[in-house]
């Protein structure tokens, strides 16, 4: 059985409003979202113009499919068609560039303090790793969950103020 499509939604519109969920008839909240800060890839923008042709091609696909055809034909597309989207991407940029500094306003974004959690996979990753290089990500990640679930509150209260300290 082939998944539904579901709508497009401008995230730039959703207001904060209460909407019913058909699996369980509880209900959600979405909240307003703000524009991005960041100008799109030439990649991004390439995908989101291709997407659009496969979703009107092939309207059954569903949409990790859509997006592996478009990372297909991004692979496959000539150095010199890649440059235009380069190019594309890089006046976009440059514009977006120029309209804050003549906006005056710049946003700085403040980095948050990693968790205790944080703190301590990034420790224990290395050590995940130094014992087995040929784990993947995904594994990696799953040991370092693991291994945090089996700290005692007194271990865990250490990292804590670790991560406090940042």
């Amino acid at each position: 059985m082939a998944p539904k499509k579901r709508p497009a939604v401008d995230v730039s519109d959703i207001s904060t409003e209460v909407a019913s969920n058909t699996k369980n008839d509880s209900k959600l909240i979405k909240k307003k979202r703000k524009p991005s800060t960041r100008t799109p890839s030439s990649y991004v923008m390439f995908s989101m113009e291709h997407r659009k042709l496969v979703s009107q091609e092939f309207p059954e696909l569903s949409l990790g499919e859509v997006s592996k055809r478009c990372g297909e034909a991004w692979s496959q597309l000539p150095e010199d068609l890649k440059s235009e989207w380069k190019a594309k991407a890089d006046a976009l940029k440059l514009e977006k560039q120029t309209s804050v500094a003549e906006s005056g306003v710049v946003e700085t974004k403040v980095k948050r303090k990693p968790s205790s959690y944080l703190r301590f996979s990034m420790e224990y990753r290395k050590e995940v790793v130094a014992g087995n290089s040929k784990l993947s990500l995904g594994e990696v990640s799953k040991m370092c969950g693991e291994a945090w679930k089996k700290l005692s509150d007194e271990d865990k209260e250490i990292w804590k103020k670790k991560a406090a300290e940042e």
